[in-house]
């Protein structure tokens, strides 16, 4: 039994000595790396500053330096002084930020704990220590922050007076790479052609339009423009300065208006002089007119505003605003289609359009943007500018702080003192509103009760003007 109990005993003290062997290798096999790369950095937010964690940082290469930059600025104004940092890198011994002052000069380097509150408009670098005590690797940061209000609408009065002759109807249009605008006396036409809207070339005459042409119901199809006269006839172009005319081949109906291009097809409305009543009808190819059903009841027939686009689930549309009906009675309907033959009155579900005529309207930024406005006096409506963030169901006044046409003017007086003017665009009906290829707004001419204008304003929301 005293054997046994020894051997038991020795038996014992070998296997706690393996165990023990056993425990110190474990803990003496701890895993270092050697690479101490950036991975991410991510702001946490707060309630005073709800954007800061919508900053998405990358590395990036500039210059012979790598840097941690966010290149979607941050929203204006977002405050960067107080901000919790979360950095991660491929192995971390130690990491440390180096912060200048508020002159832009060295400061001092701090040890990043993981519950720092930092400044980052005087951190510009970021040292990071691998596991293995040795590896390291900097890198600059950068923190964009827009320095001017993203949503701002900036508007620059390019010409007081583009043509100074008479003028009482005109039509801008974007056709060729650049916009048109015809100006129409009712004795002549004349063109003015331009890249940009603040250059313009000298006056072209086009004697091949009639002289009473209705030059606010030009429409583009196919790559040519086109233009009822009288009914009967069909004028187009394509190149914007010859004119040919031809005959509708349906006898039986006057062509009233032409409304837009949708899906291939260019679409008028008719009126048929055997009953006297109105229809819609299309053509694929300008020459064979298909007409089928009859306008619906409060749909216009003139001086209504027009708009085919994309939606926002890809599929075309087309808007008809506003208006005179086949009685001359002013209309508020806002009317929406996406085949031409179905229609949408919108003004059942609302009336926030108003009743108006002579407005135009663009898709913008996701957006519908009008522009001027008369009721059946010839006198100017309350808001000319109005838009949608539904595809036409509800109208309602931008926000001016940031959505007013004006062009703001600043002089330095002999003091050194700013003083800021404002030159304000003065309310209208019937001008032209078109939208180019750099996402400018472009604004010409119109008319109120007592002055045609011939004016050129520019504008651009800011944000869409930024490079990508």
């Amino acid at each position: 039994m005293k054997f046994n109990f020894l051997k038991f005993t020795f038996l014992l003290i070998i296997a706690i000595s393996i165990t023990s062997c056993d425990w110190l290798d474990t803990t003496s096999d701890v895993t270092t790396s050697d690479k101490p790369y950036f991975v991410s950095l991510q702001f946490a937010t707060d309630a005073d500053n709800a954007g800061l964690s919508s900053a998405k940082f990358t590395l990036e290469k500039e210059g012979n330096d790598s840097i941690i930059v966010n290149l979607d600025s941050l929203p204006f104004k977002t405050d960067i002084s107080a901000v919790i940092p979360t950095f991660k890198f491929q192995s971390t011994f130690a990491a440390y930020v180096y912060r200048n002052d508020s002159l832009g000069v060295f400061k001092d380097s701090i040890a990043l704990t993981g519950n720092d509150t930092l400044d980052f408009r005087r951190v510009f670098k970021v040292k990071n220590i691998a596991s293995d005590g040795k590896a390291k690797t900097s890198y600059r940061i950068k923190v964009n922050v827009h320095t001017v209000e993203t949503e701002l609408y900036v508007w620059n009065n390019t010409f007081d007076n583009l043509y100074t002759h008479e003028g009482s109807v005109q039509k801008g249009t974007l056709f060729k790479d650049s916009i048109f605008l015809y100006v129409g006396s009712g004795l002549n036409n004349s063109l003015y052609r331009s890249k940009n809207g603040t250059q313009w070339g000298s006056k072209i005459n086009v004697p091949t339009l009639p002289k009473e042409a209705a030059l606010r119901d030009i429409q583009k199809f196919n790559n040519k423009l086109y233009l009822i006269h009288e009914g009967e006839n069909l004028f187009s172009s394509s190149d914007g300065l010859i004119w040919t005319s031809t005959v509708f081949s349906n006898k039986d109906y006057n062509f009233i208006n032409l409304l837009f291009e949708l899906n291939g097809k260019l679409w008028a409305i008719t009126k048929s002089k055997i009953d006297s009543k109105y229809r819609f009808a299309y053509t694929q190819d300008a020459t064979n007119w298909d007409v089928i059903g009859e306008i619906p009841a409060n749909f216009p027939i003139g001086d209504f505003a027009s708009l085919s686009f994309t939606s926002r689930n890809k599929k075309p549309k087309a808007l008809i605003a506003g208006g005179f009906s086949i009685n001359g009675t002013l209309l508020s309907n806002v009317w929406s289609t996406e085949n031409g033959i179905y229609w949408v009155d919108f003004s059942r579900e609302n009336s926030s359009f108003g009743l108006r005529a002579g407005t135009s309207i663009i898709h913008y930024d996701d957006k519908l943007l009008l522009f001027g406005g008369m009721d059946d006096y010839a006198n100017v409506s309350e808001s000319i500018y109005l838009e949608s963030i539904n595809e036409g169901l509800n109208w309602t006044v931008p926000d001016t702080t940031n959505n007013q046409i004006r062009q703001r003017i600043i002089k330095i007086a002999a003091d050194n003192k700013a003083d800021t003017t404002y030159v304000k665009y003065e309310k209208r009906y019937q001008q032209s509103v078109i939208l180019d290829k750099n996402n400018s707004i472009i604004l010409i001419g119109g008319r109120n009760k007592s002055t045609v204008f011939s004016d050129v304003w520019v504008g651009k929301l800011t944000r869409l003007g930024f490079a990508k």
